[in-house]
Parts: C-alpha cells; structure tokens; sequence
C-alpha cells in the first residue's frame, strides 16, 4: 500500500507551519537551527521531508542523511553521506575528504580533524552559492565527530544562509546529542516535540489510506497503535491484506489484530526475495548494490529482482545511488527475524569477503566487531597489513580491533609483537593510559631491536604526556643496546632530552639534547634531525632556539610525515620570536602557521591558536587574542597541560573591566589554584587569579597569588616570568611588603644577568626603578619596553613614573607620563586601568582633559577593528569565508569569528544584510 507524505502529516499543521517559517528565512539568506524529537514512527521523517521539499521548492539546496547504529565509531560517516562524500564524487573536494576518511592522504596529521575542516570549508562555499539545508536524522545514532562538526555549524549559522535540521529519539540518551539539543535552546531554534496523535487524528490516518470512515470496531482496534502514525499505517496494511477490513470497518475476530509493530512489519515482508533484505539489514541502514553481491554471493541480475520486489514492498526505497531501508525499525525487525548464531556468521562472512574483495577497514571493521571470529588467523593477518594510515583515520574501530586480536592471541607468536605495536600506537594517538603499558609489554616480547626502541620512544612520550616523572626520567636514563639502530638512538635521546628537561633535569637534558643531536646529523635522516633539533631548543636561550628551530624546519621541507613535528616546533617559534620582540616575523609567520594546522587536521591547531592569542596579548593586539580564543573547542580549552587561553581570556576580560566574563574564563579553567599553577606553564594563569583579587580590592590575596613566579625555574627556555615581575612589584609595594619587593628584583636580575634578553634586562630595570621610586629609571624601561613591543608593560612603567613625578612636585612632567600611560591604556580599551591610573593621580591635582582620550564606538562601522574591516569587504563582495581565508592568507576559523564579530558590531542578522550595508558605507 503505497504511503502518500500527507498522510503521514495529519494533526501535525502547527508544528509544519513552525518548520516552513525556517526554510523561509533561509531563502532569505537568514541560517537558522530546527530539532524534531519523538519515538520511532512518530513521524518525524515525514515532517522533514515536506519542509525539505519545500525548501527545494524555494530555491535551497538540500543535503540529507541518517544516523545508523552500526556506523556509530566510523569518524564523520554521517557528515560525509549527507554532502555526497565518497570515491565516485566528481567535485575534487569531496573526493580528498573521502580519501582523508580512508587513510589515503598521508599528509594529514589527523585525518580526522583534517576532513572535519574539509566539510566545513565545503558548506562555507555551498552557502556562498545559494541557501542550504541540512537534515540530518537518528542523531542518537550519529557518529561523534559528525555531532560535533553539528556544533561547530549550528554556531555560524547567524552569518551563513545554512539552516540545520535535526531529529532524534528521546532514548537512547547520548550527552553530546542532549548538549546539542539545548544548544538549539540557547540559540532560539525550533524545537518540535512529536507526540501521540488523538484517537481522531489516528482514524484520519485510516481514512487516509482506506478511502473511508473507520468504523467504531476498527477505531477501538487502531487504539492499541498508541497514537503512532506508523503503526497505525502498519496495522491498517496487515488488516487489509488479510482482507479483515470492509468499507471502513473491522470484520475479524478479536485478536486478529497484531499486537506488536513488529508482527505487523512482518507482514508486509511476505514476498519471494525475503531472505535479501535479511543480509542487506546487516549491512546497516543503507546499502550499495556492490556490497549486497559480496554479501550473498548472487549475480547484479539476480538482485534487481529482489531489489525491485522490496521497493514494491515498500520496505526499502532508492536514496541517489544506493539503497535504504523505508524505516530503521523494519530493518531492525528484519534483523531480529535471524538467529543471534546465524547474525554472527553472517557478519563474520561478510568482514572475510569484504576484505578479500578490498575494501576498507571502514567497511570490514563494523563486520568484524559484531563478529566472534577474532581467533581467525585471517583476521590477524588482514590488520598487520591494513596501511598505518587508515587505523588513523577510524582510531576508536582500529583500537578496538587491535586490542581484541592481541588479548586472544599469544605474546610469543609471530604476528603478535606486530599487532600489539599498532594497538600501543594508536592507543596513544588516543591518549589512552593503557598505551604505555601495552608498549612496554611489545618491547619485552620483540626481537626486533628498532620495534623494541620504537615502543621505549612511545613509552617516553606517554610518561612524559601523563607527568610521570619516575617512570619517564628510568626510562631517560636507561641504556640503549648497540643493535638499535642509529635514527631510532637518536630520536630515544631526543625524547630522553625532552623528559629530562620537563622534569627539571637541566644537565642531563642538555648533554642528552647534544648527543642526540650528533647522532641524527650522523643518521642522515631528516625527521630525526627535526627531533634532535627541537630537544636542544628547550635547554638553549632564545636567539639560539629559533635558529635551530629554524634550522629543523628548512630540513624537514613539506615531507607529510613530519607534519606535527614542523608544527610543534612553529608553535615553539612564535612563542621565542614573541619573547624576543621579534613582532615582525611573529606577523609574518603566524598567518601561515594558522592555515597549516587548520589543513593538516590535528589538535595542534588548538594549541597554535592559543600561542596566537598569548602573543597578540603581549603585544597589545588584545581584539586579536580575542578573535584567536574564540576559535579554540571548549574540550581544548580546559587542557590541564596549558591553561594560558582561558588565562589570557580573563586577563583580556579584566584589563577591559567585563568581571562576569573573566569570572567565565576562570570558571573555565577550574578553581584548584594550587594545582593548576604548580607547572611553569601556568604562571599567566597565577597572573590572571592575582589581578582578578586586586580588581576585587583584596591587594594582599592578589600578591599571594602571583608570588608564584618567585619560584625557581630551571629549564632557560622555559622562563618567562619577566613579562609580569614589574606586576609583583607593584603590588608587593602597595601593601607595603618590601622584603618581597626586594626579593622579586633580586630574582628578576639574576634572570638578566644568566641570559641578557632585552625583555629581561628591561624588566630588571623597571623593577629596580619600581622599588627605588627612580622616575628616571621608569622612564626609562617605559622606553625599552616600547622598543620591544609590550604596550602593557610600558603602560605600567609610565603610570608609576606619573606617580613618583607627581609625589616628586613635578606636575609637568608628572602630567605628560600620565598622558602617555592613558593613551596606551585607551589604545587597549583597558578601562579598569584606566581608572586605576586616573584614581592614584588625582590627588594631586591631575586629570585628563575632556578630549584628550578618542574611544572606538562600540557598534557601527567605525566600531570595526582594521582586521574586520577588511573582511567586511571582501563579504560584501560576496565571498565565502574559504575564498576569504584565501585572499587575506587567514584560517577559515578566524574568518568565520571575524564576520561574527562584525554581524554583531553592525546589529545585522545575515551576510546578505551585510552586502546592503555596504553599498551605502
């Protein structure tokens, strides 16, 4: 009985009338968020898909796909269905994201992440040709990297004509589903709840499709649907092929009406080529016509028959080039109809052939995992040989995979070492704990000399990753045989630097980093020089760093295999260039290093736009930092390791006088203070807890708090703390603490005197002069500092001047100081500084004039920074974020905050309001 949509859409007006008001606003050129919730059968395909034709109707293109439970580990499965992703795709981009999804682009740190970015830039330039909708179904059954791709989506919204569309059960209940759920809540989306129709809307559904009025039996039978509009439809189906059912009415005996939805599914699935569907149901939601051959072993001629009696049947239907089951629950019935011995030999079937016939560890692993069969020796064999490039690209499936094999397998037999070392890697990759452990196991059970060193450099970095200081300085310290050969006994000496120098063991750290060094120019290989070279930066001085890191970079070229190294050491780089003053070559290179960690796809990324909002901080670009905070994921934010983003979040929030948003920020990175600044790379967030006490007015908890950075540090390039040293001795002065004073400026020109940097000479100047009252001397450092590019600092330096001039009976001198330090201070938008300053010199007399400050707007054009400005151009032009990203040699994620910001400056709603604007500007 064939199902007309309207049908499925009766008592369900108010909800499609919600719907429709989206699909207008987006041919508008306005995004917008929609959510359909409700139990299976309810009816939410049917109301998507008639808001979804309407939107074609209207001019938008329509991408679609639904969550399937079997595909749930397989990274971006349902992003990639929708958007047409696969190895037949004519469009260039979505064949590299299928082979990115395959393992097939090796120059992908994370494969991953790489292909997320590809998906989003995708939408970017498809919402730049035209308005689209997103429907993506079953989220409950949706992969977890599709969901959060989903995120990242339903916050550009508000600048892309994209509407997004959602359905889901209320059960099972999945965290990420839920927050997404309530992000369509915050974001004021629809959010449609689908429940029972009324007993007259269920015999509406009935008349529907009998062509008459139910009679009272047959209404009295149809209660027992529940409401549900799919088993009201099933019902009506069976009774009417069993011929139970005349002008209207019920004329079987009682009973005869199924009293499960399954039984009446059953029904409809009485035809010849039955026995099909039943293996097609095991190859998940939807199929290919390729796939369902190798699976039951008959000719393309054979199962069009079937094929074509299963759409008749209506139990599948055709969706572009492959096949889909009408509905999940008949291919669940479909499922539950075989054996649990019979599924689990049809899946271990299916894993053996799809393999044999090559197809990917995508394809073969969903097969595998709901097989018993991993005793089988093929299964061994067939995932020592899977390219190391594809486990990285299913990491979650391969981890599983791998460690099940080596748990049933023996240690002692031949393939065991092999498999195990891909499960410690990829486990690793993971950030599981349980690699190191299994790495150790590999390496006692190995005669392989290179495989046992590869799996100590893997135990070294899983030690040194989870701060286990005994475990990774034995495993430093430990000899390494002669048969290891020469690159792999560098690149052990290199890790053993590194560990030496995290845990505070300088010496070692350094005459390791020189011996690896020696030997990777030995080994010729260029990796790990790369390796050997990023050892030596952390126990040399500044200048030194960047040129080895230099040097690393120009020998490892593009070379995709050394990817995270290249971007590990440009992170490094930007943060010395920084510290050196170096401002230029930061401006140059930051740009470039943003865009190759977007490309690659790894969690580096994150970690450069931190480096990039740290920097922009000290330099005084604080609406930059801002824009690179921005586009930092929340689970990146709350790294333990380094906690400088939200740091720097609150610095920027509290300068600039927004408490609630610096409360925020410091809520993000919790509120254990003594842990989470007892590492060295936290002292910025000891910084942000001091001055958010001082703007509380508690000035003794503020000194306490950034006493920290009186505590030694040991490893040279690691010490940073000069930048805030003037801070601890202001406040230490302001309570009137001078031996804490003294001792700050002892410490801060002992760290001049070991390495004559011009940002530490300049702090042991200001502090010295902070101490002594030496307006001189102030003046002074305010001019060094402005030379070395740290406007806060200099600030600083020319507000205690003003106030030592002031106290000295200089009222000129002290006047123009104070003039100076309230330019800076305004050029940063540092309002509670300002007040600060204003407050300590108007007892004597000295106040700024009523136009001696000009503030930006806060709204309007002229409320734009120099950056969103010119991205405000290039929107107007039409371009998409990608096209944007390109032109001005930005990362598509920065573009996407800027246009943001900018919608948000100039109070519009959608890119398209942005291009009118423009044309009257």
């Amino acid at each position: 009985m064939a199902v007309r949509r309207d049908e499925q859409l009766i008592g369900r007006e108010r909800e499609l009338a919600r719907l429709h008001e989206l699909t207008r606003l987006v041919a508008a050129g306005r995004g917008g968020l929609g959510w359909v919730r409700g139990e299976p059968g309810i009816g939410k395909s049917a109301l998507v898909d008639v808001v979804a034709g309407a939107a074609a109707r209207q001019g938008c293109a329509v991408h679609r796909a639904a969550g399937d439970e079997l595909a749930q580990a397989f990274p971006l499965r349902l992003m990639a269905d929708a958007f047409g992703v696969s190895a037949r795709a004519d469009d260039p981009a979505r064949a590299a994201i299928h082979r990115l999804l395959r393992g097939e682009d090796t120059g992908a740190a994370d494969p991953v992440l790489a292909a997320g970015e590809r998906l989003l830039e995708l939408v970017d330039r498809l919402c730049t040709a035209g308005p689209v909708v997103l429907v993506l179904e079953d989220l409950q059954f949706a992969d977890e990297p599709s969901l959060l791709l989903w995120n990242r989506l339903a916050r550009a919204v508000d600048q892309i004509p994209l509407l997004l569309l959602a359905t889901d059960r209320p059960a099972p209940s999945r965290g990420t589903v839920a927050r997404l759920h309530d992000l369509t809540r915050e974001r004021r989306g629809e959010l449609v709840e689908l429940g029972p129709l009324s007993e007259d809307g269920a015999a509406r559904v009935a008349e529907r499709l009998l062509g008459a009025q139910p009679g009272p039996r047959l209404r009295r039978e149809l209660a027992r649907a529940g409401g549900n509009p799919l088993y009201v439809r099933e019902l009506v189906d069976a009774l009417t092929r069993d011929g139970l059912v005349t002008d209207g009415e019920f004329h079987g005996a009682d009973g005869a009406v199924p009293d499960s939805l399954a039984v009446a599914i059953r029904g409809r699935l009485r035809f010849p080529s039955a026995d099909v569907l039943r293996v097609a149901a095991l190859l998940g939601n939807d199929f290919g016509i390729d796939e369902l051959v190798i699976a039951t072993g008959r000719s393309v001629a054979e199962l069009t028959v079937a094929v074509e009696e299963a759409i008749a049947a209506g139990a599948i239907q055709e969706v572009g080039s492959r096949l889909a089951f009408r509905h999940e629950v008949i291919r669940q019935v479909l499922v539950g109809q075989a054996s649990t011995a019979t599924v689990e030999s049809l899946h271990g079937h299916l894993a053996r052939e799809l393999a044999a016939a090559g197809h990917g560890i995508d394809l073969v692993a969903r097969h595998l995992l709901a097989a018993p069969g991993f005793a089988d020796r093929w299964v061994a064999e067939w995932l020592a040989e899977v390219p190391e490039s594809m486990l990285y690209a299913v990491p979650q499936v391969a981890a599983e995979l791998l460690t099940r094999v080596t748990r049933i397998r023996s240690p002692d037999g031949r393939l065991w070492p092999v498999l195990a070392a891909r499960a410690a890697q990829v486990l690793y990759w993971l950030g599981r704990p349980e690699a190191g452990r299994l790495a150790a196991e590999v390496a006692q059970h190995t005669d392989d000399p290179a495989l046992a060193a590869t799996m100590t450099i893997l135990r070294l970095r899983a030690a040194g990753r989870v701060g286990q200081a005994e475990e990774a300085l034995a495993l430093a310290a430990a000899p390494v045989g002669p048969d290891v050969p020469r690159h792999l006994r560098a690149r052990l000496a290199a890790w053993s630097a590194i560990n030496f120098a995290s845990f505070g063991e300088v010496d070692r750290a350094t005459a390791t980093a020189e011996h690896a060094l020696a030997e990777a120019t030995r080994s010729g290989d260029r990796l790990t020089l790369g390796y050997a070279l990023h050892a030596s930066t952390l126990v040399v001085d500044a200048p030194t760093a960047v040129d080895r890191i230099d040097r690393a970079l120009a020998e490892l070229g593009d070379d995709p295999a050394s990817t995270d190294l290249r971007l590990m050491l440009t992170n490094n780089r930007l943060t010395y260039l920084a510290v050196l003053g170096r401002w230029h070559d930061v401006e140059a290179s930051l740009p470039r290093a943003l865009v190759l960690a977007e490309r690659a796809g790894t969690f580096r990324a994150a970690s450069l736009l931190a480096t990039a909002a740290e920097v922009g901080y000290m330099h005084g670009d604080w609406d930059d930092a801002l824009v690179h905070l921005s586009g930092i994921d929340a689970e990146f934010r709350a790294n333990r390791a380094n906690l400088n983003p939200p740091a720097v979040g609150a610095l920027v929030a509290l300068h600039r006088g927004d408490r609630d948003a610096a409360g925020a920020w410091l809520a993000a990175a919790g509120d254990d203070f003594a842990e989470l600044t007892r590492l060295r790379t936290n002292w910025r967030l000891a910084a942000a807890w001091s001055l958010s006490a001082e703007v509380a007015g508690e000035p003794e908890r503020a000194l306490d708090r950034l006493s920290t950075l009186l505590e030694q540090s040991d490893v040279p390039g690691q010490r940073t703390r000069q930048e805030l040293m003037p801070h601890l001795v202001r406040l230490a002065l302001s309570v009137g603490d001078r031996g804490l004073a003294d001792a700050a400026v002892a410490l801060c020109q002992a760290d001049a005197d070991a390495d004559p940097q011009a940002d530490r000479i300049a702090a042991a100047r200001c502090c010295q002069a902070l101490r002594d009252g030496d307006a001189e001397g102030l003046l002074g450092a305010a001019l060094r500092y402005g030379e070395h590019g740290w406007p806060l600092q200099r600030a600083l330096a020319l507000e205690e001047a003003a106030v030592v001039l002031a106290q000295d009976n200089e009222p000129g001198r002290a006047r123009a100081a104070f003039t100076a330090a309230l330019n800076v201070y305004n050029g940063l938008g540092a309002a509670w500084d300002l007040r600060r300053v204003e407050a300590r010199l108007r007892p004597f007399g000295i106040r700024r004039g009523p136009r001696s400050l000009r503030r930006r707007p806060t709204s309007g054009w002229a409320a734009l920074t120099p950056a969103e400005t010119r991205v405000a151009k290039l929107v107007a032009r039409g371009m998409s974020n990608p096209d944007i990203a390109d032109e001005l040699f930005l990362s598509r994620r920065t573009v996407q905050t800027h246009v943001s910001n900018i919608l948000a400056k100039l109070r519009l709603r959608s890119r398209i309001e942005i291009m009118r604007e423009a044309v009257g500007e």
